[in-house]
């Protein structure tokens, strides 16, 4: 009412947005919008019980574009039942949905959790120091792929995204060019493959 303008951003189910929503926000300075997606695979999606599609997922990430705000997306790699071929689809989603930058991190059983008592059951988990619970390297592997292989999988995920033309176009049509080295630089470990000894 006062007609301050404050840059804000947030996070968000895509199943409670609507575009009507959408643009009250933006008109209120939400600017940016983090959406929890998880996959880029409707298998995966039932597997973490979610409660989405990916076409709502579509939908929220396009009436967050159409009313002018930036859209962060999330993307869990490693999830017990999920496939390389699963991982692949995820990639390519999040390529392809518009998304102007992606998080990928690998699943990450806490304590509490329903994954956590299966990886326990099943004898999945690969360490129980906690320090390294911090979704960025894997904790566990799954029947499907092996710790190491969801950490190249997280890598290329990055790879993918980051350093795929399109992204790279837009961040020139958007002159920001001057930070995606440190972000790349910062992120080596993640973004580079890792060299065979």
């Amino acid at each position: 009412r006062r007609g301050l303008e404050i840059w804000w951003a947030c996070g968000s189910r895509v199943d409670l947005v609507s575009r009507e929503l959408l643009q009250i926000m933006k008109k209120a300075g939400c600017g940016l919008i983090y959406y929890g997606i998880e996959s880029g695979s409707e298998k995966v999606l039932n597997i973490l019980k979610k409660g989405i599609t990916l076409e709502q997922a579509k939908s929220a990430i396009r009436w967050a574009k159409e009313v002018g705000m930036e859209v962060v997306g999330s993307f869990i790699i490693g999830v017990p039942g999920e496939t390389r071929e699963d991982v692949m689809e995820t990639i390519k989603f999040a390529k392809d949905s518009g998304i102007d930058f992606a998080q990928f991190t690998a699943m990450t059983p806490y304590p509490g959790t329903e994954i956590y008592e299966i990886a326990k059951r099943d004898g999945l988990l690969t360490t129980s120091d906690w320090s390294r619970y911090t979704t960025i390297s894997p904790v566990m592997r799954t029947k499907e792929l092996t710790a190491e292989e969801i950490s190249k999988l997280v890598g290329l995920a990055y790879r993918k995204f980051y350093l795929s033309f399109s992204f790279i176009y837009k961040q020139l049509t958007k002159k920001r060019l001057k930070w995606i080295w440190p972000v790349l630089r910062n992120n080596l470990g993640l973004i580079m493959p890792a060299k065979k000894k």
